[in-house]
């Protein structure tokens, strides 16, 4: 959203407890003057709605994934793996600030075991191509050790256009739950890779027969 620059009269008092809170918040005096300006006429600004919807997040995973960094538009979470030395998977949630898509988020392996990486990529390019089956096209990055799913909502879905965020952020959660679930179960199976698939095509068709939206 485009912003623009507005001279404010303000008390000296005023600007010392906004600077004050803007601090004890990790932000800046015009970010959190935004903030209130925006909730006083009930206007949801870009930010208000990123952080609703990762609170959501973050309140669904809670006790589930350990949380592992927030920022305004970011939530990062981490889980081990029931490998060798339990390696820790990371799941970075970042919601854009405009455009068509939503967001993204982006898995990364902790771990420099050269079979848990071919593993993981092949888990990655696995789960791209199941998705794509039953959905049809979707927006992918691959790396070593790292995978993004790129989150697009259906324009003109009557289920997605009536959610609030909340019920959003629930969504959102439960996609990354049943990524999770995918992956562990994959690991788990990936010395036969006929069972393996066969596990993963079973989570994600689990998966779809629950979600009230598909992203």
């Amino acid at each position: 959203m485009k912003k623009n620059n507005y001279s404010l009269m303000l008390s000296e008092g005023v600007v010392n407890a906004i600077d004050a809170e803007a601090a004890r918040l990790g932000t800046n005096r015009s970010a959190l003057i935004n903030r209130i300006l925006a909730e006083y006429v009930s206007y949801v600004t870009p930010e208000m709605r990123a952080r609703q919807i990762l609170c959501s997040v973050r309140d669904t995973l809670d006790g589930v994934f350990r949380q592992d960094g927030e920022g305004e538009n970011i939530l990062c979470v981490t889980t081990a793996l029931a490998y060798r030395y339990n390696p820790t998977v990371r799941y970075a949630l970042e919601l854009y600030r405009g455009g068509d898509s939503l967001g993204e988020i982006r898995v990364s392996m902790r771990t420099k075991n050269p079979l848990l990486l071919d593993i993981f990529g092949s888990f990655c390019a696995h789960f791209a191509a199941v998705e794509r089956r039953y959905m049809g096209k979707g927006e992918y990055g691959f790396g070593v050790g790292r995978f993004v799913r790129v989150l697009r909502l259906r324009k003109g879905d009557p289920v997605s256009d009536m959610m609030t965020l909340e019920e959003l952020g629930k969504h959102v959660a439960r996609y990354i739950s049943m990524l999770d679930r995918a992956l562990k179960l994959y690991c788990r199976y990936a010395g036969d890779l006929a069972e393996a698939l066969a596990v993963l095509d079973g989570v994600y068709r689990e998966y779809l027969a629950e979600a009230p939206v598909l992203l």
